[in-house]
């Protein structure tokens, strides 16, 4: 896979994406009566360099756990600030 700048990408987008009735495609923020179908997540492929870290979360299992980042791509980064 490779980021948008050209690098190879080593980690995917985990900002959620609805897909409302209309058919259109919503990031972040309120909507109205436009109740979503289908939400997946935005999964572009971003390098390290390109990715802007949201927080650490820590997944557990059956036989521990491990930890993990949270992680936007810079799309998704510039819609949630034009969303606050």
């Amino acid at each position: 896979m490779i980021c948008a700048c050209g690098q190879p990408a080593a980690l995917l987008c985990d900002v959620r994406v609805m897909t409302l009735q209309d058919g259109s495609l919503y990031r972040f923020g309120k909507f109205n009566s436009n109740v979503p179908r289908k939400t997946t997540s935005c999964d572009a492929p971003i390098c390290k360099g390109c990715r802007i870290k949201v927080s650490d979360i820590h997944l557990r299992t059956n036989r521990g756990g491990r930890w993990d980042t949270i992680d936007l791509c810079p799309l998704c980064a510039a819609a949630s600030k034009e969303s606050i």
